[in-house]
């Protein structure tokens, strides 16, 4: 089952006791919707501030053939700095991973918090591998690219390692590059884009950009892409 093994592998390495992940939420069914994409980022589950009973809550009355993470789904640095977690936090991974268990396609990018030392990113890799895997086997993570119909799904990774208080993000030379190429060869169809930090150059406030978005720009401009999803701003 995909709750238990998730949830071993995501928050195992924090070290203090866990919750039971059989926590649920009550659905009351004249609340409940069916969508077929829904987007999420910037939980920082492990914070105070997360807003977990409202997003359980939300996850419980709302199911989805495609969910999208885009980035700072579980804060790491700060579970790695002090242990907090809740019920209700709990109960956001349990209705992700029930999503899974019911047939929803799930696909995740990493954002600034799950980069929060350089270690960090090869622990991310292998504990949501299944969720951030492209079609064809690469030797590099990112980008992926999933084909789906017409539609091309490319995630990329912008979470880097960084000084505390700043929380810029980077694609770097050989990632965009592959991305321009992904971009090319998906010419003509809907080629959607994910990516955790804001892509465009005025896209956050200084210490917690894109800093090479410009050449992100560039890119757009002379390869196309029809949706950009992303997060990082909170709003």
């Amino acid at each position: 089952m995909a709750e238990v093994a998730w949830f071993d592998n995501a928050l195992g390495s924090f070290l203090p006791p866990r919750l039971s992940p059989s926590v649920t939420t009550a659905i009351d069914t004249a609340r409940f919707n069916r969508h077929r994409t829904i987007f999420i980022s910037d939980t920082h589950l492990g914070t105070r501030g997360c807003k977990a009973e409202a997003l359980a809550d939300f996850l419980a009355h709302n199911d989805c053939a495609t969910l999208f993470l885009v980035g700072d789904i579980v804060d790491g640095w700060r579970l790695k700095r002090r242990w907090f977690w809740t019920d209700a936090q709990t109960r956001v991974v349990s209705e992700i991973l029930r999503k899974v268990d019911n047939g929803t396609r799930v696909i995740f990018v990493p954002g600034n918090h799950d980069a929060y030392v350089p270690s960090a990113m090869p622990f991310i890799a292998k504990t949501f591998a299944p969720w951030m895997a492209g079609d064809a086997p690469r030797a590099e993570t990112f980008p992926y690219l999933r084909l789906r119909g017409d539609v091309a799904i490319i995630g990329l990774t912008s979470g880097v390692p960084t000084a505390p208080l700043l929380a810029n993000g980077r694609l770097g030379g050989p990632q965009r590059e592959r991305f321009a190429q992904m971009l090319s060869q998906t010419r003509g169809q809907m080629r959607v884009v994910m990516i955790h930090h804001p892509p465009h150059n005025s896209g956050a406030t200084p210490g917690r950009g894109l800093t090479d978005s410009r050449r992100f720009e560039k890119i757009i401009r002379e390869q196309g892409a029809e949706l950009i999803l992303h997060g990082h701003n909170h709003r």
